[in-house]
């Protein structure tokens, strides 16, 4: 069957280029150090130390975080289900643009707040113990913070396929709030412990404000490492654990994302609206987006210097904003080939199985391991030798990091395809690309292009995998940021971060409109 031939070859292609090359070149790189018996040179059993309480730490914390943006996403999904098509189109719009916006956002900006010279900074001086601690949990806070809607949105779906006629007669048989929430969360159990794994998943690898809070996380000590020894070796031995998990997490997230077109079921009918469920994620999202951007505005003491420094960082604005243009073409790239293979089905669909799952592993690792293993890539080198002093390298790493979300989504598309539309395209178009971009396609161009957006959105301000990807002497925006969170440099984060933001700001909120579907999932 030729319908989705070239898609699965470029797909493919894509995924030998940004997964399974780095991967297996990481690999063979350790084995050949450990069977050739430079295993102590390459560092395996040695580097930094990885205690008993590293690894609970590991797990302890991704889960708590989870669990805490779960805490956030449960009432806001039931709010959302008592809303009308038009207000919760605008909702979820809302909904998604934390998501796309930096994941060190909250802990930056209300780490301004305990600055050199306020209240904060002079009650912590003559309590130093508590300043590390209060470190540690603003990290927590801000990463729950960032990540709850993305538990709101796993929670949508179950929720709203919870019968009306079960939260009326809770209500009529005299249940209490908290005993009321209890039946109805065991009643939707397993997308609760989806919603928790989902964010400790993600959180294994979202180092950046765990790293500056000194969270003594394996992810934090292997990007210590990576720091003594840029080439990786001994890390990968180390890093089992995680690797494990992105493993187990890419099979199981192949498995539960299908190809094949969706019966259309219906929903339950809204129940009454009940607003004070929507208090909590409102404060969730003006505590995580709306107040640290106003704390970076608020710390530029003098706009003249931080114009000044807009200027200076000119060349690497120009760099990221180019980066985030050619990795949002590349995630909309991956989106068609992988809808295209998974609407055509048989082979072509497990080519894009296989392609869901290869990326989804080079997600949930730490960014640092996938700007190395990309950087060592050979594609990374060729790009090198032949642009010298190109953004190709970094592009391709941040393809890596979030090309998952370009697949997931063609992947998705395809199934939200009503079969019936799928019939009549075979029908009338015979299967044709032509008639498959007219007809399937286009009525979903404002979803690609939000896909673009977020995807550039989300290049602007990556910086675990850009730090170890840049060209050696260049210090981009990515650098700049991460040096002014170490240094703690104030003025210069507030300026910086206020070009960052307006940037990403702008990009994440027309990828929640265009994101944002009509309605409320019901199904």
């Amino acid at each position: 069957m030729r319908e989705g031939l070239v898609a699965s070859l470029v797909l493919g292609l894509a995924v030998g280029t940004l997964a399974v090359e780095p991967v297996a070149r990481g690999v063979a790189q350790e084995l050949g150090s450990v069977l050739g018996g430079t295993a102590a040179d390459a560092g395996v059993g040695g580097g930094l130390p990885i205690s008993a309480r590293t690894m609970v730490l590991t797990v302890l914390v991704p889960v708590l975080i989870g669990v805490a943006a779960t805490l956030l996403a449960w009432p806001t999904a039931w709010c959302l289900r008592s809303l009308g098509p038009g207000r919760g189109r605008w909702a979820l719009a809302l909904l998604i643009v934390p998501m796309v916006l930096p994941t060190y956002l909250a802990f930056a900006g209300w780490g301004l707040a305990r600055g050199p010279g306020t209240l904060v900074a002079l009650w912590m001086s003559r309590v130093p113990a508590l300043s590390a601690l209060l470190g540690q949990v603003l990290a927590c806070v801000s990463l729950a913070l960032w990540s709850w809607p993305i538990a709101t949105f796993v929670l949508l779906g179950p929720v709203g396929r919870v019968p009306r006629g079960e939260v009326e007669a809770l209500r009529l048989l005299g249940a209490g709030t908290v005993r009321g929430q209890w039946v109805l969360a065991r009643r939707v159990q397993p997308a609760i412990v989806a919603a928790v794994a989902l964010v400790a998943l993600l959180m294994l690898g979202s180092a950046v404000p765990l790293h500056l809070a000194q969270i003594d996380t394996l992810a934090i000590t292997l990007w210590a490492e990576l720091a003594l020894r840029p080439d990786g070796h001994g890390a990968w031995a180390r890093a089992w654990p995680l690797l494990v998990v992105a493993v187990v997490a890419a099979v199981v997230l192949a498995r539960s994302i299908g190809g094949g077109p969706l019966a259309d079921v219906p929903g339950e009918e809204p129940v009454p609206a009940r607003w004070r469920l929507g208090v909590p994620g409102v404060l969730a999202w003006t505590l995580g987006v709306a107040v640290p951007m106003a704390c970076f505005a608020l710390a530029v003491h003098s706009w003249p210097a931080a114009v000044r420094v807009w200027g200076e960082s000119l060349g690497p604005l120009w760099e990221s904003v180019l980066t985030g243009v050619c990795v949002g073409v590349g995630l909309v790239v991956l989106a068609l080939c992988a809808w295209r293979c998974a609407s055509s089905g048989g082979w072509a669909g497990v080519v894009a199985r296989v392609a869901l799952g290869c990326l989804a592993v080079m997600a949930v690792v730490p960014g640092v391991f996938t700007g190395v293993l990309v950087g060592a890539s050979t594609s990374a080198q060729v790009a090198e030798v032949v642009l010298p002093g190109s953004v190709l390298p970094i592009v391709l790493g941040h393809l890596a990091r979030f090309g998952v979300l370009g697949v997931g989504a063609g992947m998705l598309l395809s199934a939200g395809e009503p079969m019936a539309l799928r019939d009549l395209r075979h029908q009338l178009a015979g299967g044709s690309v032509r008639g498959w971009l007219r007809l399937s396609v286009r009525p979903w161009a404002g979803v690609l292009v939000g896909l673009a957006c977020a995807g550039g959105a989300l290049s602007m301000h990556e910086i675990e995998a850009t730090v170890q990807l840049r060209p050696p002497g260049t210090r981009p925006i990515a650098q700049i940021m991460l040096d002014n969170l170490h240094m703690n440099s104030l003025q210069e984060l507030a300026s910086t971060g206020v070009m960052v933001l307006l940037g990403t700001v702008v990009l994440a909120v027309l990828a929640g409109v265009l994101l944002a579907p009509r309605g409320v999932p019901r199904s």
